[in-house]
């Protein structure tokens, strides 16, 4: 798995603390929920750092516990925040799109 979409190829989940669990829709874990812990990241050289993270598996009503979700996980997460970084540029265009306006327009 790799692009995936939420959505399409998991969903947020909300759960009483506030937060948010994650159910996996398609591929060898679905209907599998986790719920992702820390993420850490840890410089390596220049801009490169490794992203460390850890997880939960809260339901797994599949019989794939010889499989490693481990990479489903991290698929997930890169998404996530590939998505939340689409839209803090597409919210700061918005807002410099917007401040533009408004200084020529004065």
């Amino acid at each position: 798995m790799s692009d995936l979409v939420e959505g399409v190829d998991y969903e947020f989940i909300p759960v009483e603390d506030d937060g948010w669990d994650v159910r996996i829709l398609v591929g060898d874990f679905v209907e599998t929920v986790i719920r992702i812990g820390v993420l850490e990241a840890v410089p390596r050289r220049g801009d490169d750092f490794d992203l460390k993270y850890n997880f939960e598996i809260m339901v797994n009503p599949s019989d794939s516990t010889k499989l490693d979700i481990s990479p489903v996980v991290g698929d997930i997460i890169s998404s996530i925040l590939r998505e939340q970084n689409d839209e803090t540029v597409t919210s700061n265009k918005e807002v410099k799109s917007y401040r533009g306006f408004g200084a020529s327009a004065w």
